[in-house]
């Protein structure tokens, strides 16, 4: 169930959602959630990035999560006006534009996670039989980045995180197996440990990977969840611009 938006309270925000980076290079970062809590430094991390490498990006940094999820495409359609409305098309323009010079485009949308476990939660094993396993609060989550486009590892291979758990949600795949694959050799060149849908598959329909996807069929659109203790390091820095420069 979608949770009703409370539009006047977003209202009372005014009508700026926070920055857009117009770049010259066939990638588009998105950072969906107010910089709040765990999520504090993502923005910073962007920036840099963008400014390293001539990336584009769509940064939230005037709406809190609490009332509007801007990684939620029904959240942002009950909307559809101020802040919330030009943060979807500013997302949708520059991918558009990006599309239209290069011939393709690279959508990332960015997340951090708390390293440590808040309440107990059910995640999916990483095999065939798409078994589900619980942690409890305190535990550790056992990787430091988590790509989520519609897929998920089953020993050496990445198949689609639907065929392992249909409960995963009801989406497609959203990025090219071969380039994903690619994405996490990046970052393990850094020694971190990275997964394929570990635990966020993106699969939701109502997720924006989802929804992008269905905007720009063709292109690789995914989300990097990256826990915060490593969020912060060189070795996460150096992978996104290698990532950005290899196009």
């Amino acid at each position: 169930m979608i949770r009703k938006i409370d539009v006047g309270a977003l209202r009372c925000l005014g009508d700026d959602y926070g920055i857009k980076i117009v770049g010259f290079r066939n990638v588009l970062f998105v950072a969906p959630h107010c910089a709040e809590d765990h999520e504090g430094a993502v923005n910073d991390l962007i920036a840099r990035i963008c400014a390293v490498t001539g990336s584009s990006a769509v940064i939230n940094t005037q709406i809190p999560r609490r009332l509007i999820d801007l990684n939620n495409f029904e959240e942002i359609n009950q909307v559809k006006r101020g802040a919330t409305a030009d943060f979807l098309n500013d997302l949708q323009l520059q991918g558009m534009q990006l599309l239209r010079y290069y011939g393709r485009v690279t959508i990332v949308f960015v997340h951090f996670s708390p390293r440590k476990y808040y309440r107990m939660k059910s995640l999916y094993e990483r095999n065939a039989s798409g078994k589900l396993v619980k942690v409890r609060a305190g535990d550790l989550r056992d990787f430091d980045v988590d790509i989520g486009c519609g897929l998920t590892e089953s020993g050496n291979e990445l198949i689609s995180a639907k065929v392992v758990n249909p409960k995963r949600g009801n989406g497609i795949i959203t990025c090219d197996p071969t380039f994903a694959e690619s994405v996490k050799m990046n970052f393990e060149r850094y020694d971190l440990n990275v997964r394929v849908g570990r635990e966020w598959a993106a699969l939701r329909s109502c997720n924006m990977v989802q929804a992008m996807k269905k905007r720009f069929y063709s292109e690789n659109i995914f989300q990097l969840e990256i826990v915060e203790d490593v969020g912060v390091s060189d070795a996460v820095f150096e992978a996104m611009v290698g990532m950005c420069l290899k196009g």
